[in-house]
């Protein structure tokens, strides 16, 4: 499988808007890896994770939307969904040389906003162009080859959370924002269903902020991520092979991707950014 980052920021991105912090500063003097839209990922660019508000920003850089048929949402808050700009997929407004829908798996809370937007504009939902299904927590379903189970997220509980184990051809991803650390009923689901993990990618909005807290609630810095890649390598589910990698930072973590990366490497993590491709 391959899981591509189109985007690797939180809310706020880095720079963020208006902000005039020091990260945001130093991003916007130095660019690169520094610049960080908001979290949107790919794999095998079949499966899309999450519809951010900055969806037509990634496909100017590559996202190939009008051949992609599945995107499953973590949450409903608007950097991870953005049901509005899903209108500009309808008739008229795009012109698409297949006739696939999209379908769009949520839990209740991003099911009831994007029904709630989308309505207003389409009548029908079971329409040719979109479809949206709900998802709960535990309960696999299958997706263009793909077996995909929603878990349980630490996060805004209004927001029905989760994160996802996808599996395909005997490997395993686990995407993990936006999260803290794990619930108890995750924590034991992974316990009674064990799986090799090829790849994890954490939650680690907050970075080097909140020094050594490693069982936050929210979302994840570097020590909690350490703490819960410990966890899961002592139940066996990750091991030397694992590819581990952190994404969703803000510049409320205290440093931009150059400062991130170093303390990535420190603790044999891959710091992601915009464009950054993983093979497993």
């Amino acid at each position: 499988m391959r899981y591509k980052y189109y985007g690797t920021a939180a809310y706020e991105g880095i720079p963020a808007l208006w902000c005039e912090c020091d990260v945001c500063r130093r991003a916007r003097e130095t660019g690169g890896k520094n610049i960080m839209s908001r979290s949107q990922q790919t794999i095998d660019d079949k499966i899309l994770i999450d519809f951010s508000a900055d969806t037509y920003m990634h496909s100017l850089g590559g996202l190939p939307l009008a051949k992609i048929h599945t995107c499953i949402i973590t949450h409903d808050h608007s950097d991870h969904l953005y049901p509005s700009d899903m209108l500009a997929r309808l008739d008229g407004y795009a012109h698409l040389q297949d006739k696939i829908p999209l379908t769009v798996y949520a839990a209740s809370a991003g099911m009831k906003h994007t029904e709630t937007v989308l309505k207003k504009e389409i009548g029908d939902m079971e329409q040719d162009r979109i479809r949206i299904r709900k998802i709960e927590a535990y309960h696999s379903f299958e997706a263009e080859g793909y077996e995909i189970i929603p878990l349980k997220a630490n996060h805004s509980l209004i927001t029905t959370p989760v994160i996802y184990l996808i599996k395909k051809d005997g490997k395993c991803i686990l995407h993990a924002n936006d999260t803290g650390y794990f619930p108890a009923e995750t924590w034991e689901y992974l316990n009674n269903n064990p799986v090799h993990l090829d790849f994890v990618s954490f939650d680690c909005t907050i970075a080097a902020n909140c020094g050594d807290n490693n069982k936050m609630d929210g979302h994840m810095n570097f020590a909690t991520v350490v703490n819960v890649r410990k966890r899961l390598c002592d139940m066996g589910l990750t091991d030397a092979s694992t590819i581990c990698a952190v994404s969703h930072f803000s510049h409320n973590g205290l440093g931009c991707y150059d400062e991130l990366a170093k303390m990535g490497e420190r603790e044999n993590l891959v710091v992601a950014y915009d464009g950054l491709e993983i093979e497993v």
